[in-house]
């Protein structure tokens, strides 16, 4: 991965000397995971979207790709904040 960390440091304007460390995985190598990338069709987040970000009574469905930030770990971190907080109003 050193084509990667040359990118990222070219991307964010940091040389070598700046990167205290550094790491990367490639989930689609993962012997048990077998990769993580999803692909939609032009319709679907549209189409589904609304219907998967709903409570389904006690069932509650989170994740990076219904987020508002899709695909990335701010957008799981943040759609899991949604839900823990429409599960607290609802105990409330």
């Amino acid at each position: 991965m050193p084509r990667l960390r040359a990118h990222l440091l070219a991307l964010l304007g940091l040389h070598e000397e700046d990167a205290d460390g550094f790491a990367a995985q490639a989930w689609h190598d993962e012997r048990h995971i077998g990769g993580g990338y999803p692909v939609f069709s032009p319709d679907q987040p549209t189409r589904h979207g609304p219907s998967l970000r709903a409570d389904h009574g006690r069932v509650h469905f989170a994740d990076a790709d219904r987020s508002t930030w899709p695909g990335t770990t701010e957008g799981a971190v943040r759609d899991g904040n949604r839900v823990a907080s429409e599960i607290l109003t609802r105990l409330r």
